[in-house]
C-alpha cells in the first residue's frame, strides 16, 4: 500500500502537470475538501466531482498560470501537511498574487479522505479587486 506521502506528492504532480483527469483516481469518493474561509473558494466540498468543479475547474478558468509552489512536506503517517505558496494573476483584474499557504492531507487505503488549506485570504482577495 502506497504511504499517505506518495499519494500526496502524485496528486501534486497531477496537478502541476495538467493532469486534471488523475485526480479523481487519488481522491475517495467521500472525500472532504476544506478551502480557507474569505477566499473566492472557501467552503467545504464533498466528493471528487464537487472538488473538481468547485475549485479546480474554477481557478484554471479565472487565473492565468496558477500554481502552488511546494516548499516542504512533513510526513505524520496517515496525514501530511505541506508548505509553500500559491502563484497566478488573475484574469478580471490583471493582478498578479503571491499568498503563503498550508495544506493538511488525509489519507487512507492510499486515497485522499481530507483536505484542508490555510491561506491568506486577504493577499488573494487583493488580486480580485
Amino acid at each position: 500500500m502506497k504511504r499517505a506521502i506518495d499519494v500526496v506528492k502524485a496528486f501534486y504532480d497531477a496537478a502541476e502537470s495538467g493532469r486534471i483527469e488523475e485526480l479523481p483516481k487519488l481522491l475517495d469518493p467521500d472525500v472532504r475538501w476544506i478551502e480557507m474561509e474569505g477566499s473566492p473558494y472557501g467552503g467545504t466540498y464533498r466528493g471528487p466531482e464537487a472538488v473538481l468543479s468547485g475549485v479546480f475547474e474554477r481557478l484554471a478558468s479565472e487565473w492565468q498560470s496558477y500554481a502552488f509552489h511546494l516548499e516542504r512536506m512533513y510526513d505524520a503517517g496517515d496525514s501530511v501537511a505541506a508548505s509553500g505558496h500559491y502563484t497566478a494573476t488573475h484574469l478580471k483584474t490583471g493582478k498578479p498574487m503571491r499568498c503563503r499557504t498550508l495544506h493538511v492531507w488525509d489519507v487512507r487505503d492510499g486515497r485522499i479522505v481530507g483536505f484542508e488549506q490555510f491561506c491568506d485570504t486577504l493577499v488573494m482577495s487583493r488580486s480580485l479587486a
